[in-house]
């Protein structure tokens, strides 16, 4: 019988069910361990042999049988290396999920440790008392998030199901966000704080978690906290931390770049150009130091749209004091209809849907019936819908896009194959009035060379210069990435593949409508760059005219 058992074992290990009923009709019942107390459905469950599994529940295998030396149930082990489809068939069959390993640890304290977020969301929706579920220590499912894990998930899933945020270990009275700060576990930090953690709870030392951050002498963690301890009523506010400042922040910041500009060019008309320039660049290297600028931050995120509307205004007005009359009448109609399509094209940009997925109600049901019926998912566990194949969820605008290609701050929108080619006809206008807009001080900047000397150029005109000196920048960086964009259609490449080093296709379908379709590569980069070595140029070609001539779905 021992041989026959063995045999079962291998089989399970194997997936060959074949040699598995060889075993069972030898004798081997269904829940027949091996000499270390591993059960079938132990070996079945930790190598996803979804077939054996199957078969042996439903000869009426025991799905919380315990063995092994950690003394541990076939959920545990298929927990343990993140299996989803033979959990699900176990927890169908009636395993549970609050059965303690001898290091104390229940199935869902294993998935998290292991960051399997499918596998943690999944158990969150059939068990509710996961969600707080301790294990010997006194940790909590999203202390060991906080501890382990260092991305949003699956913390932000367990902080969105309802779990009590405040609870205590045993050894040493942290809670996640003790646990969090101690780590520098920015993600999880904000998380917590995001699901209302409590920052006046103290550890067993009476430390809390703005202490921990304090004797860390860590900025940004104090901001985070601070911030939230303000919000709590636990930090004393001064009447000017009373003032709505992330709001006046982001709005503000929209009007930010046009005051900027407006106080340049006042420096340069009113001062001397050296001094005007020594101002400048002293505000810009003052500003480097001590102002914490990020584009993709959402409390700047207004910043760089402003910047899009002013430079095209302050263009116009410049043009019409100083340029309009040194240029031919049709390079100056191309450069109004250039500007007017610019505004036309940002305007229909920032306002349109870039291919939002929309939330479903009924997320949460399906995703766990798309579990159980071991069906392959996707799933975006902020916005639970499942993504189609080239969708991405912006971590930005809060959302899934389908045929996502990039998040542009210059635009405070997301780009995906719906607004792609609005996007290139902004970007090339941009790149036209800009030339046109060099051309034309070129040609005025000519004119004046021949009246006045240098110094009398720089002293009366260093505005202009410094806008042409813009106005080409802009023209070098947008030609640039106006022929990047073209090249990568020209290979079927999206921009967040290529950023991440793999190719993924978006094709025409029989029915007029882009998709995209995944490649799957060992080597990421080497793959990649095999795949476009055999493009020609008739090919290139043609994924033009078909991205140009094709109405995207």
């Amino acid at each position: 019988m021992e041989e026959a058992t063995a045999k079962a074992v291998e089989a399970c290990q194997r997936g060959s069910l074949e040699a598995l009923e060889a075993a069972l009709a030898e004798g081997v019942v269904p829940d027949a361990c091996d000499v270390d107390g591993c059960s079938l459905l132990h070996w079945a469950a930790i190598n996803n042999r979804i077939p054996i599994v199957r078969r042996l529940l439903e000869l009426g295998a025991n799905p919380n049988i315990v063995g092994g030396l950690l003394v541990s149930s076939p959920l545990h082990w298929a927990a343990r290396v993140g299996h989803v489809s033979s959990s699900a068939l176990l927890i169908k069959a009636g395993a549970v999920c609050n059965v303690r390993d001898t290091q104390g640890y229940t199935p869902i304290h294993l998935a998290v440790q292991s960051n399997q977020p499918t596998l943690v969301a999944y158990l969150l929706e059939k068990f509710d008392y996961c969600k707080d579920i301790t294990d010997n220590s006194g940790m909590t499912p999203a202390m060991w998030a906080a501890y382990r894990t260092f991305g949003m998930f699956p913390i932000r899933i367990i902080v969105r199901s309802g779990a009590d945020l405040n609870a205590h270990e045993h050894l040493s009275g942290n809670t996640a966000l003790h646990i969090a700060t101690q780590e520098r576990n920015y993600c999880s930090i904000r998380e917590l704080l995001l699901g209302d953690a409590d920052v006046s709870r103290r550890n067993k030392q009476q430390e809390t978690p703005l202490d921990i951050a304090r004797n860390m002498r860590n900025q940004k963690l104090i901001d985070m906290i601070e911030e939230a301890a303000r919000a709590q009523g636990m930090v004393p506010n001064i009447w000017c931390n009373r003032l709505p400042w992330k709001k006046i922040k982001h709005y503000g910041g929209f009007f930010l770049p046009g005051s900027v500009l407006g106080i340049t060019a006042l420096l340069f008309l009113s001062l001397h150009y050296g001094i005007a320039a020594f101002i400048l660049l002293t505000a810009i290297l003052v500003s480097q130091c001590f102002i914490r600028f990020d584009i993709y931050s959402t409390t700047s995120s207004l910043i760089p749209i402003g910047i899009c509307v002013a430079e095209p205004i302050c263009m116009m007005i410049t043009w019409y004091l100083y340029q309009h009359l040194f240029v031919s009448w049709w390079l100056q109609v191309i450069f109004v209809i250039s500007l007017l399509i610019l505004f036309g094209s940002l305007l229909r940009i920032v306002v349109s849907d870039p291919g939002v997925i929309p939330r479903n109600r009924e997320a949460h049901t399906d995703f766990v019936e798309a579990i159980e019926n071991c069906d392959r998912v996707n799933y975006c566990f902020t916005c639970w819908v499942d993504k189609p194949q080239g969708a991405k969820h912006c971590s930005i605008c809060d959302r899934c896009v389908k045929d996502f290609d990039h998040h542009c701050p210059w635009l405070h929108q997301c780009i995906s194959i719906r607004n792609l080619r609005l996007f290139l006809v902004f970007v090339a206008c941009v790149a036209i009035s800009a030339g046109i807009y060099s051309c034309a001080c070129v040609l005025f900047l000519i004119d004046e060379f021949r009246r006045l000397e240098i110094d009398g150029v720089l002293k009366h005109h260093s505005w202009l210069l410094f806008t042409l000196v813009v106005a080409f920048f802009h023209v070098i960086m947008l030609s640039a990435l106006f022929f990047n964009q073209c090249l990568q259609i020209s290979e079927k490449v999206m921009t967040i593949d290529r950023v991440r080093g793999r190719a993924r296709s978006y094709a025409h379908s029989h029915a007029h409508s882009y998709s995209h379709q995944s490649q799957s590569v060992s080597d990421e980069s080497t793959s990649t760059r095999s795949a476009h070595e055999g493009i020609t140029m008739s090919t290139r070609l043609h994924n033009l005219l078909e991205f140009c001539f094709t109405s995207p779905s």
